[in-house]
Protein backbone atom coordinates (compact mmCIF):
# COMPACT_ATOMS: atom_id res chain seq x y z
CA UNK A 1 0.00 0.00 0.00
CA UNK A 2 1.06 3.14 -0.83
CA UNK A 3 1.11 6.24 1.45
CA UNK A 4 -0.82 9.18 0.69
CA UNK A 5 0.75 12.76 0.62
CA UNK A 6 -1.17 15.55 0.82
CA UNK A 7 1.34 17.28 -1.22
CA UNK A 8 0.61 17.80 -5.08
CA UNK A 9 3.14 17.87 -7.90
CA UNK A 10 3.30 21.14 -9.45
CA UNK A 11 1.25 21.58 -12.47
CA UNK A 12 -0.82 18.40 -11.78
CA UNK A 13 -3.53 20.35 -9.81
CA UNK A 14 -6.57 20.32 -11.19
CA UNK A 15 -9.01 23.35 -12.07
CA UNK A 16 -10.80 24.02 -8.71
CA UNK A 17 -14.17 25.95 -8.81
CA UNK A 18 -14.24 29.05 -7.04
CA UNK A 19 -14.96 29.17 -3.57
CA UNK A 20 -15.88 32.44 -3.47
CA UNK A 21 -18.17 35.16 -5.76
CA UNK A 22 -16.96 36.06 -9.03
CA UNK A 23 -17.93 39.75 -10.58
CA UNK A 24 -17.00 41.88 -13.14
CA UNK A 25 -14.79 44.50 -11.45
CA UNK A 26 -16.01 47.51 -13.17
CA UNK A 27 -19.64 47.23 -11.98
CA UNK A 28 -18.93 46.63 -8.45
CA UNK A 29 -16.60 49.75 -8.35
CA UNK A 30 -20.07 51.35 -9.78
CA UNK A 31 -22.35 50.01 -7.80
CA UNK A 32 -19.99 51.33 -4.86
CA UNK A 33 -19.59 55.02 -6.01
CA UNK A 34 -22.17 56.47 -3.78
CA UNK A 35 -20.00 54.90 -0.60
CA UNK A 36 -18.18 57.86 0.31
CA UNK A 37 -17.11 59.31 3.64
CA UNK A 38 -19.06 61.94 5.02
CA UNK A 39 -17.12 65.13 5.02
CA UNK A 40 -18.48 67.21 7.82
CA UNK A 41 -18.79 64.05 10.06
CA UNK A 42 -16.29 61.89 9.48
CA UNK A 43 -18.32 59.17 9.50
CA UNK A 44 -17.21 56.04 6.85
CA UNK A 45 -19.56 54.65 4.95
CA UNK A 46 -20.26 51.30 5.98
CA UNK A 47 -21.62 49.28 3.09
CA UNK A 48 -22.94 45.44 3.37
CA UNK A 49 -22.75 42.61 0.49
CA UNK A 50 -25.71 39.81 0.03
CA UNK A 51 -25.72 37.56 -2.46
CA UNK A 52 -28.92 36.40 -3.70
CA UNK A 53 -28.01 33.05 -5.64
CA UNK A 54 -31.80 32.25 -7.32
CA UNK A 55 -31.17 36.03 -9.12
CA UNK A 56 -27.42 35.97 -9.83
CA UNK A 57 -27.19 39.25 -7.62
CA UNK A 58 -24.68 40.66 -5.58
CA UNK A 59 -27.04 43.50 -3.32
CA UNK A 60 -24.35 46.45 -2.33
CA UNK A 61 -26.41 49.01 0.16
CA UNK A 62 -25.46 51.37 2.95
CA UNK A 63 -25.85 49.68 5.96
CA UNK A 64 -27.03 51.99 8.44
CA UNK A 65 -29.46 54.05 7.01
CA UNK A 66 -29.90 52.14 3.34
CA UNK A 67 -29.69 55.23 1.51
CA UNK A 68 -28.65 53.01 -1.77
CA UNK A 69 -28.92 50.09 -2.85
CA UNK A 70 -27.55 48.98 -5.78
CA UNK A 71 -27.73 45.68 -7.46
CA UNK A 72 -24.37 43.56 -9.71
CA UNK A 73 -24.48 40.43 -11.44
CA UNK A 74 -22.18 37.74 -10.01
CA UNK A 75 -21.62 33.90 -10.00
CA UNK A 76 -20.19 31.89 -7.29
CA UNK A 77 -21.03 30.96 -3.66
CA UNK A 78 -21.04 34.30 -1.03
CA UNK A 79 -22.73 34.84 3.02
CA UNK A 80 -25.01 37.18 3.09
CA UNK A 81 -24.66 40.46 5.62
CA UNK A 82 -21.17 41.17 5.08
CA UNK A 83 -20.26 44.54 6.31
CA UNK A 84 -17.13 46.57 5.61
CA UNK A 85 -15.87 50.00 4.79
CA UNK A 86 -17.06 50.97 1.50
CA UNK A 87 -14.67 53.58 0.77
CA UNK A 88 -11.75 51.39 1.01
CA UNK A 89 -13.80 48.51 -1.11
CA UNK A 90 -14.59 51.35 -3.72
CA UNK A 91 -10.81 52.07 -3.92
CA UNK A 92 -9.48 48.90 -4.03
CA UNK A 93 -12.20 47.66 -6.73
CA UNK A 94 -11.19 50.90 -8.80
CA UNK A 95 -7.65 49.61 -9.32
CA UNK A 96 -8.38 46.81 -11.41
CA UNK A 97 -9.07 47.92 -15.10
CA UNK A 98 -12.44 47.22 -17.08
CA UNK A 99 -13.32 43.94 -18.21
CA UNK A 100 -11.63 42.15 -15.21
CA UNK A 101 -13.34 39.53 -13.23
CA UNK A 102 -12.21 39.11 -9.57
CA UNK A 103 -13.37 36.77 -6.83
CA UNK A 104 -14.52 37.89 -3.49
CA UNK A 105 -14.20 35.84 -0.76
CA UNK A 106 -15.86 36.20 2.80
CA UNK A 107 -13.19 34.49 5.57
CA UNK A 108 -13.15 35.18 9.41
CA UNK A 109 -12.82 38.48 9.86
CA UNK A 110 -11.41 39.55 6.37
CA UNK A 111 -12.62 39.84 2.51
CA UNK A 112 -10.09 38.25 0.06
CA UNK A 113 -10.17 39.82 -3.10
CA UNK A 114 -8.57 37.84 -5.89
CA UNK A 115 -7.71 38.29 -9.26
CA UNK A 116 -5.63 36.05 -11.04
CA UNK A 117 -2.43 35.69 -8.54
CA UNK A 118 -2.90 38.69 -6.64
CA UNK A 119 -4.75 38.69 -3.81
CA UNK A 120 -6.12 41.49 -1.42
CA UNK A 121 -7.56 41.49 1.78
CA UNK A 122 -9.76 43.91 3.78
CA UNK A 123 -11.06 43.79 7.24
CA UNK A 124 -14.72 43.08 7.48
CA UNK A 125 -17.16 44.42 10.48
CA UNK A 126 -19.66 42.38 10.87
CA UNK A 127 -18.05 40.03 13.25
CA UNK A 128 -16.91 42.74 15.07
CA UNK A 129 -18.50 44.85 17.96
CA UNK A 130 -18.22 48.02 15.37
CA UNK A 131 -21.10 46.18 12.93
CA UNK A 132 -23.94 48.34 12.40
CA UNK A 133 -27.22 48.18 12.90
CA UNK A 134 -29.76 49.54 10.14
CA UNK A 135 -32.29 52.41 11.90
CA UNK A 136 -34.30 54.72 9.85
CA UNK A 137 -32.95 57.36 8.52
CA UNK A 138 -33.04 60.77 11.24
CA UNK A 139 -35.56 63.85 10.93
CA UNK A 140 -34.18 66.69 10.91
CA UNK A 141 -35.30 69.40 13.62
CA UNK A 142 -35.04 72.35 11.79
CA UNK A 143 -37.84 71.34 9.59
CA UNK A 144 -41.65 72.80 10.58
CA UNK A 145 -44.54 70.10 9.47
CA UNK A 146 -45.48 68.36 6.99
CA UNK A 147 -42.99 67.24 4.30
CA UNK A 148 -44.52 68.42 1.06
CA UNK A 149 -43.14 67.68 -2.51
CA UNK A 150 -42.19 70.86 -4.23
CA UNK A 151 -43.70 70.53 -7.45
CA UNK A 152 -42.48 72.38 -10.51
CA UNK A 153 -43.41 73.26 -13.65
CA UNK A 154 -45.50 75.75 -15.68
CA UNK A 155 -49.03 74.56 -15.75
CA UNK A 156 -48.21 74.64 -11.84
CA UNK A 157 -48.53 78.20 -11.65
CA UNK A 158 -51.58 80.25 -9.97
CA UNK A 159 -53.64 83.25 -11.69
CA UNK A 160 -53.57 84.69 -8.25
CA UNK A 161 -50.09 84.07 -6.92
CA UNK A 162 -47.97 84.80 -10.17
CA UNK A 163 -44.44 85.18 -7.22
CA UNK A 164 -45.14 81.65 -6.41
CA UNK A 165 -42.33 79.87 -8.07
CA UNK A 166 -39.18 82.20 -8.16
CA UNK A 167 -38.23 80.49 -11.61
CA UNK A 168 -40.95 81.80 -13.58
CA UNK A 169 -40.87 85.03 -14.93
CA UNK A 170 -44.15 87.09 -13.18
CA UNK A 171 -47.10 88.11 -15.30
CA UNK A 172 -50.20 90.05 -14.79
CA UNK A 173 -53.44 88.17 -13.11
CA UNK A 174 -55.97 89.40 -16.09
CA UNK A 175 -52.81 88.60 -19.06
CA UNK A 176 -52.71 85.54 -20.41
CA UNK A 177 -50.04 83.84 -20.43
CA UNK A 178 -50.47 81.35 -23.52
CA UNK A 179 -51.94 78.43 -22.00
CA UNK A 180 -55.48 79.51 -23.31
CA UNK A 181 -57.31 80.28 -26.38
CA UNK A 182 -58.57 83.56 -26.86
CA UNK A 183 -62.29 83.77 -28.37
CA UNK A 184 -63.42 85.99 -30.99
Amino acid sequence: MMPTSKYVAAGSEEPSTPSGLVIEAHALSEALKPAKAKLFKKEPCTVELSYNRRKGLLEVKEAKYETFTNFVPATGIFPSGVQMSGLYLQKVVATYPKGVSIELRALNGVLEIHSGRSKTTLQRLDGTASAVKPKPLPTDKRHKGKVEPRLEGRHLRQRGNPWGFSANTPFKANELDGDEETEG
